[in-house]
């Protein structure tokens, strides 16, 4: 695929994308709140419609960027022999066979979704999984998990970040050996990302210590069971329990978040580079092929070094 083409693709997702304001007052946070329907209640029909689905994307216009996408990694094969980029020793490079239209309606008709289109036609025009970001791309049936049901709706629509430690986010430059704090403090942490302490307390489901220490034993597990969720393939194993899965039911449907709750961390969306208050939203195909550049860039520097 050109490069004014792909641009083209990437635009019309974000242009969908902006029409929805990122920075939500107050009464839009609604579906933060844990959902609370019991799992046997069926969902009304509008429920299991995809909320976001980009209309100015063509099958044709994805079919030529993945098979694009499959040359440049096939490239990258034959020149990282030893597998040296992080996760090639894991997936080494390998692409699962593509799934016929008839298997991806099945399944989409089974769990009455639909997939994003970026994502329908990598399983349809580039393969069910393998080579990828991390330890490689984890196929359709094996990404569905009872963890994360399909039938409910992802609650998330900020980061979840409940200990807003600034010393969590940084860049760390190889060359001083030197780490590179985004904020300077708690204070300015929370303005870039949510606006007011109000909206992330929300976000959050925030409590003081005092408060959480005094929770029963029935309060702290609903307090707990605010980072339960659903809607999501869980596509990415990143390492030590870290994870990156695929938003394919709700508000977020079709973008690609993390969850690194292992380590404190949190759930947060995956984000164009550079922008640190999480305000940007990366699709399927945009987070691959944003590995990808990452990839080839590793490969070529490594090679300078030598």
């Amino acid at each position: 695929m050109s490069n004014t083409l792909w641009s083209q693709v990437k635009q019309g997702f974000r242009r969908f994308r902006m029409k929805q304001d990122i920075a939500m007052e107050i009464e839009d946070l609604q579906p933060l709140v844990p959902y609370n329907k019991p799992m046997s209640e069926a969902l009304e029909p509008k429920e299991l419609l995809p909320v976001n689905e980009p209309k100015d994307m063509t099958e044709a216009a994805y079919k030529e960027f993945w098979q694009n996408i499959q040359r440049r990694i096939e490239a990258l094969n034959d020149k990282d022999s030893k597998c040296e980029i992080f996760g090639a020793k894991h997936h080494q490079y390998r692409i699962n066979p593509c799934l016929t239209e008839n298997e991806i309606a099945q399944f989409e008709q089974e769990y009455s979704l639909s997939l994003p289109e970026d994502y329908r036609t990598y399983l349809k025009f580039f393969g069910d999984g393998g080579v990828g970001p991390h330890y490689g791309v984890i196929p359709l049936r094996k990404a569905v998990c009872e963890a994360f049901p399909l039938s409910v709706p992802f609650k998330f629509t900020l980061p979840y970040f409940p200990d807003v430690d600034v010393d969590q986010f940084f860049e760390y430059d190889h060359a001083t050996r030197t780490q590179h704090h985004f904020f300077e403090s708690r204070e300015a942490l929370i303005e870039a990302i949510y606006s007011t302490e109000e909206v992330y307390r929300k976000a959050t489901n925030y409590l003081e210590e005092s408060t959480l220490e005094a929770l029963s034993e029935e309060e702290y597990k609903e307090y707990q069971a605010f980072t339960k969720y659903g809607g999501i393939l869980w596509l990415c194993e990143e390492g030590c329990g870290h994870i990156s899965f695929l938003v394919v039911r709700g508000q977020e449907y079709g973008v690609m978040w993390g969850d690194s709750t292992v380590s404190d961390y949190g759930i947060y969306p995956h984000t164009q580079k550079g922008d640190r208050a999480f305000k940007t939203r990366l699709s399927f195909a945009e987070w691959f092929e944003e590995w990808l550049d990452k990839s080839e860039r590793e490969y070529h520097s490594s090679k300078k070094m030598l």
